[in-house]
């Protein structure tokens, strides 16, 4: 008896972690989802053996003509690629010169 394979996807995403939103998009899927920082894929870099790919995705994988999987908010927006989640702020200090108000 043959073991289906769950496909493997990439996830392109804006910053070092994906938004509240993307992981429970990623965790309703039915494949294994490796979640990637866009901004971290230089121009020069390989494309990484996936079997199809979504959100900010980079253009050497759009070039190598891998499938890539649509994010429905993304249709509703009329946004052209890319991801339409919002990236979260973190908790940083105020910015230089500007006082927190008690």
């Amino acid at each position: 008896m043959a073991i289906k394979q769950r496909k493997r996807v990439l996830y392109f995403v804006k910053g070092r972690q994906p938004t509240e939103e993307q992981v429970d998009r990623a965790l309703k899927m039915a494949e294994d989802v490796v979640f990637r920082n866009a901004s971290m894929v230089k121009p020069e870099d390989k494309v990484e053996a996936c079997d199809a790919v979504m959100g900010f995705v980079p253009k050497q994988y759009k070039d190598a003509e891998i499938p890539v999987i649509s994010i429905k908010k993304q249709a509703d927006s009329g946004e052209k690629g890319g991801d339409t989640t919002k990236t979260p702020t973190p908790a940083t200090k105020p910015a230089y010169g500007a006082e927190a108000k008690s």
